[in-house]
């Protein structure tokens, strides 16, 4: 197993044994008090704004009004990759209602951005992707394991938290209309 599939499995392992399938809420202590803006199912997710791969300024609190799978990856994380091709295919078949897909590739923690941009010419990604270059985003997120994304409602609360990648139809059960 090369050193990149192994650290990938590391993390995923990890993560499974010590998140038992949640993100830690971890903000400030004033902002967990008052129950608003956090990391956990019933929170507000917090804002953020940063540049498309065609230089685009993307805001996730743009997207409220819409259910959004918010996801983050990277181009060599095998799971990553495997999950692509079934986001692709989901956000074709939903691009007329009111869910969409708002990938965040962790581009610091990636190999270039010409990797990214060739990923997404390769696997035909047509869901906005914002690029987090300095990696303050996946650390706000604690994002720890990849793929991981989060099910934001119309509001832009969190529904849910899932951790490794996921396919169409689960995709579709966690977005349903149920809030």
């Amino acid at each position: 197993m090369n050193k990149m599939k192994c650290l990938c499995l590391i993390a995923i392992i990890s993560a499974a044994c010590c998140l038992n399938g949640q993100q830690a809420a971890a903000l400030s202590s004033q902002e967990k008090e008052t129950g608003r803006i956090g990391l956990e199912a019933g929170d507000l997710a917090p804002d953020f704004e940063l540049a498309s791969l065609n230089g685009k300024k993307l805001k996730l609190s743009g997207f409220r009004g819409k259910t959004v799978i918010l996801n983050f990856f990277t181009t060599w994380c095998p799971p990553c990759r495997s999950e692509i091709p079934e986001m692709q295919s989901f956000f074709q078949k939903n691009q007329n209602r009111d869910i969409t897909i708002l990938a965040v590739n962790l581009t610091a923690n990636d190999r270039s951005l010409a990797a990214v941009q060739d990923f997404v010419k390769n696997n035909n990604m047509t869901f906005p992707i914002a690029l987090d270059k300095n990696g303050k985003i996946g650390s706000l997120y604690k994002v720890y394991t990849i793929p991981t994304s989060y099910i934001l409602d119309k509001n832009g609360m969190i529904r849910s938290v899932m951790i490794g990648p996921m396919d169409e139809k689960k995709m579709a059960e966690l977005t349903q209309d149920k809030f």
